[in-house]
């Protein structure tokens, strides 16, 4: 049941997800359920714990949906730990350099490829149990390495970036593009869609795929996004989809009380 996105993307499929911001296996399990292809779970503006983190990619891997883990940093550790819990993926913020992007598909692949390190005891490589080899290949193969471009020092070298060998992903974030730029929350300034275009426009040229969050109305920012060439789409998030949902139907159930 793992690898949902992966397979998506050797598919030439468009994929979709959504955020995990609530710490909730139950809500992953749903969304896998659901048919979701993916979570995107985040540790860089959560105070998530690793026990609880690795519950998260357990219920993503028990209801069919690849688990990526947002980084808080282009750390080594972090990034180990990540995948030793057994994360599908790894997505870095802020990559803005073709050397943030080598260290990160470095700090995710196993020697030669990279620099990672290896326990043979970790939930990733089935608890000592499953065959060495066998996890050292398949962990270099099937791991997303998905970079973030969230400010215009990384637009401005996207050709870089996209050239390095083992970044699956570009994520666009537009939120801090729009900030950065000093747009701050004009995420459909003309400035922030152009910026997106030239993401997808070096990323297919190297055969990758662009990631991008989408907000309401999703419909709408779907499709415009998919005619933008994105095939990675990242419906809101638990907590944006819950809170206006709750307010509506406390408002219809306050009109008849």
């Amino acid at each position: 049941m793992r690898g949902k996105l992966r397979s998506a993307l050797r598919e030439k499929r468009v994929a979709f997800g959504t955020g995990i911001y609530t710490y909730s296996p139950a809500l992953v399990e749903i969304a896998g359920y659901t048919g979701f292809d993916y979570v995107f779970i985040d540790t860089e503006h959560t105070a998530v714990d690793w026990q609880t983190l690795e519950s998260l990619v357990r219920a993503a891997d028990v209801s069919g949906a690849s688990s990526l883990i947002r980084v808080q940093e282009n750390n080594e550790a972090l990034i180990r730990k990540a995948l030793e819990i057994g994360a599908d993926g790894i997505i870095v913020p802020h990559v803005n350099t073709a050397e943030d992007a080598k260290r990160a598909v470095e700090y995710a692949k196993f020697p030669p490829q990279g620099v990672r390190g290896a326990a043979g005891l970790v939930r990733s490589a089935g608890y000592a149990v499953s065959d060495w080899p066998k996890y050292i290949e398949a962990s270099n193969r099937e791991t997303l390495v998905i970079v973030m471009a969230e400010e215009p020092e990384a637009v401005e070298n996207m050709r870089e970036i996209v050239s390095v060998k083992g970044v699956d992903i570009i994520s666009f974030g537009p939120a801090d593009y729009s900030i950065t730029s000093g747009l701050a929350g004009r995420t459909d300034h003309p400035k922030v869609l152009e910026a997106l275009e030239r993401i997808v426009a070096e990323a297919k040229r190297k055969g990758l795929t662009v990631m991008s969050p989408v907000s309401q109305p999703y419909a709408e920012r779907t499709k415009t996004l998919i005619e933008k060439g994105v095939r990675v789409l990242t419906l809101g998030h638990d907590i944006s989809i819950l809170a206006p949902r709750w307010k509506e139907i406390l408002a219809e159930a306050k009109k008849v009380a």
